[in-house]
């Protein structure tokens, strides 16, 4: 289990990419099963840059949500300082492990950054240092049928009361990160979020398009062959 981590000891300090670096270290020692059991997707490198620039537009805070290796929030160099990168980032997880590599990643970037390891559901304006210009995420997206049934009648409940959306109990996790995250954003804040494309057609995602129809000014849906 030790043998990548060693073998990776000096390179990161090198590394140009250190997100990408340290989320190819990830996979080689957590084995895929348990990624899927987790329901994580790695952001690809041109994804990140892409949902970070235009989310960041230079704006003083950024809010990454599940935010694992950095792939959204770190800057495009580490020695290099460009147009629409963020000026702080305020990374969330629930996971130790990837606070951990999100702090080495922005560290070795060179990007000013805050780290909560908690549960993005239950985060709310007063636990965030500042409020967010910007929110990128690649949420997890476990789901429904391997959701404990108490958490979703909690989580419907909750986002009933803070949004006021309707959300069945057969909707996946990112659901309801996409909805919680509408309760703490200001007008003019800038969101992207990277989730598979299948509540665009199932019923579960009438509830969701109905609710961000109503509370943002979509500018874009950006759909991603996976060939």
């Amino acid at each position: 289990d030790l043998a990548p981590v060693i073998a990776a000891r000096h390179d990161l300090r090198e590394s140009t990419v250190p997100s990408a670096d340290l989320g190819k270290l990830y996979a080689a020692v957590i084995d895929s099963d348990a990624r899927q059991t987790l329901s994580q997707f790695r952001t690809p490198q041109w994804a990140g840059r892409a949902i970070r620039a235009w989310a960041a537009n230079n704006d003083e805070t950024m809010l990454d949500v599940g935010v694992g290796a950095g792939a959204s929030s770190a800057p495009f160099h580490p020695s290099w300082s460009l147009h629409g990168e963020p000026r702080h980032v305020v990374g969330i997880d629930r996971s130790r492990l990837s606070v951990l590599l999100a702090e080495t990643t922005l560290t070795l970037s060179n990007q000013s950054h805050a780290t909560l390891e908690t549960d993005f559901l239950g985060t709310t304006r007063a636990d965030l240092p500042a409020t967010p210009d910007a929110i990128v995420s690649n949420p997890p997206y476990t789901s429904h049928d391997r959701l404990d049934g108490d958490d979703k009648q909690r989580w419907c409940e909750q986002v009933r009361r803070e949004a006021g959306a309707d959300v069945s109990k057969h909707s996946p996790l990112y659901v309801y990160f996409m909805i919680h995250a509408e309760t703490l954003v200001d007008d003019g804040t800038r969101v992207a979020f990277l989730t598979p494309q299948s509540w665009l057609q199932k019923q579960y995602g009438h509830e969701l398009k109905e609710f961000l129809l109503d509370q943002f000014d979509i500018k874009a849906l950006i759909r991603v062959d996976p060939e």
